[in-house]
């Protein structure tokens, strides 16, 4: 019973791990950039330029 649960514990970390690398590449970052211009824009006020690719990593640590 013990090892069955270990196994499905095992799989179930591998499938969120997967999903977790996966993302990104699924995911176009590009489309955020005006939703992130225009929060930054209510937030502060002031105008956000942003220059070169946005790039989205869920692994190791989540970054836009």
């Amino acid at each position: 019973m013990l090892k069955k649960v270990a196994i499905g514990l095992g799989a179930f970390v591998a499938l969120v791990v997967a999903a977790l690398l996966a993302a990104p590449l699924l995911i176009d970052a590009e489309s955020f950039k005006p939703r992130i211009a225009t929060a930054i824009r209510d937030v502060t006020g002031r105008e956000l330029a942003m220059t070169g690719p946005v790039k989205l990593r869920l692994l190791p640590s989540p970054v836009v």
